[in-house]
């Protein structure tokens, strides 16, 4: 992983594939690269480090009209020059880059070895241009050989039981423009007859010195998406690399094989069946992505939340006044159905699972529904039970998490009904469950994630007022949640406004090197999404932890170097909360609380209290989080860190 980006047409190439990089900086990256068919051969310059390296060390006459390029996350081989993409092949005749893992690049390597080819990487992704190149050769590992057809010294048993495309002979009843795009001694074949040999997951993009027009595309568990357009075809693993070229999108599904030229685009399924799929038009606007008038992109995102929260419940259009409850068209459930639901399962990575805790209690506190959150890492290798009563929710910023979504079909493979709660349309996660809700957060540009986070927690909320209404919530009950809801993008507002007294508390505190962040009910995600916001921006040790367990091992902790940043809304357990502070202050640990309580006490025993509007304490999670995301990036620019791009981390984590 983690970004690619591909043109072929009628312009010059190398533009557009370092304003696609720039656009991919999001996803997070350690290098870079490019390549370009230039002279009747592949040239290649990438760089370990800031996109600007590469940027500054192009060479001006690398250029041409077809290219591939890719930002690098470290999962095989460590962050040098040699081991960013392109890899070409040991005749430098193809370039390869790619996402993903090949799970059985060790045995490959050793078997490429063992033909003569050397390496120049410690990467996985290698081994692909290398198999790509002796299958277009007729040496490959099938024994295919391109001047006789399939060879008599082919061997089932060479052939591990692989993920792979769809194999390269020629199937009955071809069109003319089907044999042409698979013809047995083609580039597209070569590549699918590689792909039987490798296992694990893979996006990736061919280049070849021999075919001058024609890139080969092949996704299996990472995303892909061709952008059409009258001067060329595109190809990027995120749409928004080439949405300043077109909005005319193609997403490639699973085991599909797409041969791409300027005027043409073929795809293929793992049968060798064409697929024709419309295209799609994205909405990506520029001004989502770029700062405007804010230092980094964080800030921003913070600072729209106002605007996010309000699309989530559609500018009033998913609410029902009238009947106090939210219509969401997505969740294709009937009333007999919803009440007969007696599990609710809500499953995601990171900050999507810490939503998803939110969310967990708000079904149950709304619906009266018995729910959980799920590790989704962790769910596919539980052996899970799926009964016919329960339901479950997959949230995703992205829509590209691959344990998320691993994760679904999983659980459909075993019966579960699952929907989608996510940000980017028509993403994978989104393809898979088919139903769901979006939450028109828009693009979501820094690593960490703020926007998508209370976008998730909103549309669960209208999931479990849904629910709760179908179920036993009075009217009455419903318009009150309804009215106070409308009110939170304002009440943001005025937490924004008093940003200023965040930043005097981070400044205060920055000399700190750990943090234990505590909340009870409805806060206790809350307390674990403020830590995980500190840690990943800051590379400070902060823990979150159920304030309620504070006695139980993490009290050992503090003392007078420990900060502990509290969240305590109004609401039945604050008297709880208020005890749990003065046990951190009797052991002379420093406070920072988070409350719209009226509280004298509160006051006199935080060294530093932020107060948020009053609220209904099951909505406060939309309120309380909003300090914890400014303090995270307040401290983090006083420390001098990388806001946007924190070290180890990517946006959109397609590997498992």
């Amino acid at each position: 992983m983690c970004g690619i980006i591909g043109y072929t047409g009628e312009h010059h190439v190398t533009e557009i594939l370092l304003h696609g990089l720039k656009r991919l900086e999001y996803r997070g990256y350690d290098s870079s690269g490019v390549g370009v068919l230039n002279r009747k051969k592949i040239r290649v310059n990438k760089k370990a480090g800031a996109l600007g390296r590469l940027t500054e060390t192009m060479e001006a006459d690398l250029d041409g009209t077809i290219g591939i390029a890719h930002t690098r996350w470290a999962t095989h081989g460590g962050v040098t020059d040699g081991n960013a993409h392109p890899h070409l092949s040991s005749d430098g005749s193809i370039a390869v880059v790619h996402n993903g893992i090949i799970d059985n690049y060790q045995e490959l390597r050793e078997r490429l070895a063992g033909r003569g080819i050397s390496f120049s990487s410690d990467t996985d992704s290698e081994v692909l241009a290398h198999l790509i190149q002796l299958e277009l050769q007729g040496t490959g590992f099938s024994g295919f050989d391109p001047r006789g057809g399939a060879a008599a010294h082919s061997s089932d048993s060479e052939k591990p039981s692989g993920s792979g495309a769809a194999p390269g002979k020629p199937a009955a009843k071809r069109s003319p423009g089907e044999d042409q795009a698979l013809h047995p001694a083609g580039p597209a074949a070569a590549v699918a007859r590689a792909l039987e040999f490798v296992r694990g997951t893979y996006g990736l993009v061919v280049l070849f010195k021999e075919f001058p027009e024609t890139l080969v595309a092949a996704k299996n568990g990472s995303p892909l998406a061709v952008g059409i357009s009258q001067d060329g075809r595109y190809i990027a693993s995120d749409p928004i690399a080439f949405a300043a070229y077109t909005r005319q999108v193609i997403f490639l599904e699973d085991r599909e094989l797409a041969v791409i030229t300027p005027d043409t685009l073929s795809i293929f399924d793992a049968a060798q069946a064409e697929v024709r799929r419309p295209a799609e038009t994205i909405d990506v606007r520029s001004a989502d992505v770029s700062k405007g008038e804010y230092q980094d992109y964080l800030e921003k995102e913070i600072f729209e939340q106002p605007e996010s929260i309000r699309r989530a419940f559609g500018n009033g259009g998913r609410l029902d006044r009238d009947f106090g409850t939210a219509r969401l068209g997505g969740i294709e459930l009937n009333g007999s159905q919803i009440r007969n639901i007696r599990q609710a399962h809500f499953i995601g990575m990171g900050t999507a699972m810490y939503a998803g805790q939110v969310g967990a209690r708000m079904m149950e506190g709304l619906a009266r529904i018995s729910s959980h959150t799920l590790d989704a890492s962790e769910l596919r290798w539980s052996n899970p039970i799926v009964e016919d009563d329960s339901v479950y929710f997959a949230l995703s910023q992205s829509g590209e998490t691959l344990d998320t979504l691993l994760a679904v079909k999983e659980l459909q493979n075993r019966g579960g009904r699952v929907y989608g709660i996510i940000n980017a349309v028509g993403s994978t996660i989104a393809r898979a469950c088919g139903a769901g809700v979006y939450i028109h957060a828009g693009p979501e540009v820094s690593v960490a994630s703020t926007k998508a986070f209370t976008g998730q927690i909103t549309s669960m909320f209208l999931l479990a007022l849904s629910f709760g209404r179908i179920r036993h919530l009075s009217p009455s009950e419903g318009k009150r949640l309804i009215d106070a809801l409308e009110l939170i993008p304002d009440q943001i507002n005025q937490i924004l406004a008093q940003s200023a007294q965040v930043q005097d508390i981070a400044r205060r505190f920055k000399h700190a090197t750990s943090f234990m962040y505590l909340g009870r009910g409805v806060s206790y995600p809350i307390a674990m999404e403020g830590a995980l916001k500190l840690k990943e921006l800051s590379y400070l040790h902060a823990e979150g932890f159920s304030s309620g367990n504070l006695k139980h091992g993490p009290l050992a902790l503090i003392d007078e170097t420990v900060p502990s940043l509290f969240i305590a809304p109004e609401g039945d357990t604050l008297d709880k909360v208020i005890s749990n502070i003065q046990e951190v202050k009797a052991r002379k640990g420093p406070v920072i609380t988070v409350t719209n309580a009226d509280s004298r006490e509160l006051e006199e025993l935080s060294d530093a209290l932020i107060r948020v509007p009053k609220c209904p304490e099951i909505l406060s999670p939309l309120l309380t989080i909003v300090p914890l995301q400014l303090f995270a990036l307040y401290l983090t620019r006083e420390l001098g860190r990388n806001v946007d791009q924190p070290r180890n981390l990517a946006k959109s984590v397609t590997t498992d």
